[in-house]
């Protein structure tokens, strides 16, 4: 818990420099403490940024992280045992390593808003309260066998005064990042707290206690009938008393709008208060809370600055153990939220709460095995991950889907399509589009037999939740709508249009030949105009050469559209390139006569003569004609 009167005692030390102690400088405690030096005067013209002042900054900075380094190395260097028997040594030790790494991950943003008063002040002040602690690991090294009682007391004291700093310079680091980004919310609840705050006695801290738990036993009846007004009412008048958990769950309340109005300021608020008083879950909840409200900004500097806020307080929870803020973090990397997307930083905090036996995280790190992602392609090492994943959390509809993939198509597990089935079925059930469209696939796939009725039935189903709608899913409706189970050409044709126009090429293929010949026993009538159209998508999708020679003829006939030989002799020779003998032989024609080309009697025997060897049984006669 951060303890505001932790700074007096500090300044009483005189763990500063002599210049800020010294009698002779009759200095207020923020003059002292300034990394930047005060306002220029007439002889002193410096200001906050300049140069030198950058460098102060700097190098405050750089001794933190070092002397972070030093006193580890220092730590690490006492026997276990002897660490272990004072009370709060390895926690400090814990403490001092957590710091490194938060502190270090968070540089840039230090250097960003060193030039704010108070961010200056608690860096020197947990710099100092670090130097402080070298003298209490000499006492421990020289002490041979059994710690004193003395030294103990120090160690103790030191691990909450470096804890109660430690706090400090995050709370305002947020402080100055709310204000940059004009989160003015959260600026003004840390700048309140930061003097109204005041350790709690025993009696306060037992009535908020004994407020709490009441307000526990309405919110899950246990002891009381469920009553989530009365559990709302107790949390607050605990929260109000000091009680962190109360403040967690009144801003809960507030989030959800549970018995009140949603207030997403009134949640910020009491999370950031839980947040400053040290609660890992309140941490959390902050993290979430401004995680929504930049999803809601325009994107913009403004919408980074409050995901970057949003970043440290989830990366303080993450680096605290909480999963959900590992995960959430991860998530923040991989999308890019704070600007660029940083994978292998996502992949480090997915890994953290997969270890946690966080499930979204074992499902992300699944997608990335899969795709080879900041991982290596392994889809025997995914499947580990997504069945790790849907073991714990059947609503993992991804999971469920890469897992059916990797079974059905036997990529580095066995091929079985029993499970691959089961696992779409489970995705199709979640609302699962792609799931969907691979369910129906495999149930209107006929290897041996033909799918019977049941089956298609399914397909069928599964193809009709597909939203919203697909090409490929609108593509397999237009196959079963032209297939003998459900013949209705009028449907079939619809679906295919629909796929086609979305840039689905067998669709537009399916639909051009139905529009060019029509079906007489369903009424649908022949349109030249839509066949072209099909025609024209299905050619440019699938470069099929059948395909483009009937655009060809189309557009030499005018069927459909405005007649046009140059535009029907390209369709033909690209046909013809891809070995069409009806391409080669039309093509021909228009050389011969020189319609829409040159003419050129040479270039027209060629394609007559490759007509003729595959099997086009006009091109010899036409050959023998052509001088």
């Amino acid at each position: 818990m951060h303890k505001s009167r932790s700074l007096p005692k500090r300044l009483s030390l005189n763990l500063l420099s002599p210049k800020a102690s010294s009698p002779d400088k009759a200095q207020s405690t923020k003059e002292r403490l300034r990394l930047i030096p005060p306002a220029a005067t007439e002889g002193n013209q410096l200001s906050p940024e300049s140069p030198s002042a950058e460098d102060d900054v700097s190098a405050v900075i750089h001794d933190i992280l070092a002397t972070l380094t030093r006193l580890i190395h220092r730590l690490d260097g006492i026997k276990q045992s002897k660490l272990r028997s004072i009370k709060l040594g390895g926690e400090l030790r814990g403490l001092l390593g957590k710091a490194e790494d938060e502190f270090g991950a968070h540089q840039d943003s230090f250097h960003k808003h060193a030039h704010v008063d108070g961010l200056q002040i608690q860096l020197q002040n947990f710099l100092a309260s670090l130097h402080g602690l070298e003298p209490v690991i000499d006492s421990i090294q020289k002490t041979k066998f059994l710690v004193n009682t003395f030294v103990k007391r120090n160690v103790e004291f030191a691990f909450q005064e470096i804890n109660s700093y430690y706090n400090s310079i995050f709370t305002e680091l947020s402080l100055a990042v709310a204000h940059a980004s004009g989160s003015a919310a959260e600026a003004a609840i840390l700048a309140s707290m930061k003097s109204t705050i005041e350790p709690q006695s025993s009696e306060e801290k037992s009535n908020a206690e004994m407020l709490f738990q009441t307000g526990q036993q309405y919110f899950f009846g246990h002891g009381r009938a469920q009553n989530y007004h009365q559990a709302f009412i107790y949390y607050k008048q605990a929260a109000e008393e000091g009680n962190i958990e109360s403040m967690v769950c009144l801003a809960q309340f507030y989030r959800d709008g549970k018995v009140v109005e949603i207030d997403t300021e009134a949640a910020i608020e009491w999370s950031t208060r839980a947040a400053v008083l040290g609660s890992v879950e309140g941490m959390y909840a902050l993290g979430e809370l401004l995680m929504r409200k930049a999803k809601l900004q325009p994107q913009g500097i403004r919408q980074q600055e409050t995901f970057a806020l949003a970043m440290v307080r989830l990366t303080q929870a993450g680096e605290q153990g909480h999963r959900e803020a590992q995960y959430s973090a991860g998530y923040l990397y991989q999308v890019g939220a704070l600007g660029q997307v940083d994978l292998t930083l996502a992949k480090e905090w997915y890994l953290k709460a997969s270890n946690q036996h966080h499930h979204k995280a074992q499902e992300a790190l699944g997608c990335m095995c899969y795709e080879g992602i900041a991982m290596p392609l392994d889809k025997a090492q995914a499947a580990h991950y997504f069945q790790l994943a849907t073991q714990g959390d059947l609503s993992l509809s991804d999971a469920w889907y890469y897992l059916g993939l990797i079974y059905s198509k036997g990529e580095e597990v066995p091929v079985d399509k029993i499970r691959a089935k089961r696992c779409f079925q489970k995705a199709a059930q979640l609302q699962h589009n792609a799931a969907q469209i691979e369910l129906a696939t495999m149930l209107l796939a006929s290897e041996n037999t033909q799918p019977d009725s049941n089956s298609t039935a399914e397909a069928l189903k599964w193809l009709l939740q597909v939203d919203p709608p697909t090409p490929t899913a609108q593509y397999l409706l237009g196959t079963l709508f032209e297939s003998n189970e459900f013949l209705h050409i009028p449907t079939a044709i619809k679906y295919y249009t629909l796929a086609a126009r979305e840039g689905h090429g067998e669709a537009a293929h399916r639909a051009a030949k139905l529009y060019y010949s029509g079906y007489k026993s369903c009424d649908v009538l022949r349109n030249k105009r839509l066949a072209f159209e099909m025609f024209h998508i299905a050619a440019s999708v699938l470069k099929d050469k059948d395909d483009m020679n009937a655009l060809g003829l189309m557009y030499e006939d005018g069927e459909g559209c405005m007649i046009d030989l140059e535009m029907a002799a390209q369709c033909f020779r690209e046909a013809a390139d891809r070995n069409s003998v009806h391409g080669h032989f039309n093509l021909a024609c228009l050389l011969r006569s020189g319609r829409g080309v040159a003419k050129d009697i040479a270039a027209a025997k060629k394609h007559f003569e490759k007509a003729m060897e595959l099997g086009h049984t006009q091109a010899q006669q036409y050959l023998q004609t052509t001088m």
